[in-house]
């Protein structure tokens, strides 16, 4: 009887691994999808698989600003690249200079579901930052750099510099009414926090306004992606082997 069960057995979990493994990116972009000149301020470009387009824009202040594409470890020192290359973005003083970049999902971020994002820095004067939002273009989540500091939703996290810092921002829709996020600190100094938001995330959008001139404060961002969370799958292979166990009962 343990003969004839192996092959259900076999069937489910090669069922599962196709299925789980199909389904393990819903979604994924990086810098080296794009050509030079691609991913610049006035372009949508829309390039990676399951996301909406970009909506890339600047405002009117008299000071250099930009998107481009580029060597993270030339311009802010940490190593984020894909390819040798990484998202970027620049506003320089005087008065009220900005860029901007803007991702869409292509829906709400389900139950279960984590957005992920890598983002590196070096200087922190000015602003620069990446928000959180809902379909109404409510802000549920904020990590901003500026005035020597990181701080999310307005609370400090840490002041100690490196100039090549990077953090890994992990943001999992939990439920209906909200979630929970994780930002990971590597490069001169390791550190790891996390918290909840309220709200329904389903886009993105990164900033930089009023820093100083100079590629050192940039703003350099890749490597983007939406997945299962890894406990939806386990439940998943949890199943597999609760059917195992009953069938076992019944032989």
């Amino acid at each position: 009887m343990k003969k004839f069960l192996l092959l259900p057995l076999a069937a489910t979990l090669a069922a599962l691994s196709c299925n789980t493994s199909f389904a393990a990116v819903i979604a994924s972009d990086n810098a080296a999808n794009y050509s030079s000149g691609g991913w610049s301020i006035g372009n949508s470009p829309n390039l990676g698989t399951g996301f909406g387009s970009w909506f890339l824009w600047d405002n009117a202040g008299p000071g250099a600003k930009g998107c481009f594409l580029g060597d993270s470890t030339a311009t802010v020192g940490a190593n984020i690249n894909t390819g040798g290359t990484s998202f970027g973005m620049y506003g320089e003083s005087p008065s009220w200079t900005e860029a901007n970049a803007y991702r869409f999902f292509n829906g709400d971020l389900s139950a279960g579901q984590t957005f992920s994002i890598d983002l590196a820095v070096n200087y922190r004067n000015g602003g620069k930052g990446i928000d959180l939002r809902s379909s109404g273009g409510a802000t549920l989540f904020n990590f901003n750099v500026a005035a020597d500091d990181y701080t999310v939703n307005g609370t400090t996290l840490g002041t100690a510099y490196s100039n090549i810092t990077a953090f890994h921002l992990a943001v999992t829709q939990t439920d209906g009414s909200g979630g929970a996020w994780t930002l990971t600190r590597t490069g001169g100094v390791s550190a790891a926090f996390n918290g909840t938001y309220s709200g329904i995330a389903q886009n993105v959008k990164l900033y930089i306004f009023n820093t100083d001139a100079g590629s050192a404060n940039n703003l350099m961002f890749n490597n983007l992606s939406i997945v299962p969370e890894p406990a939806t799958i386990g439940m998943l292979l949890g199943g597999a082997g609760l059917l195992v166990f009953v069938r076992r009962r019944r032989s």
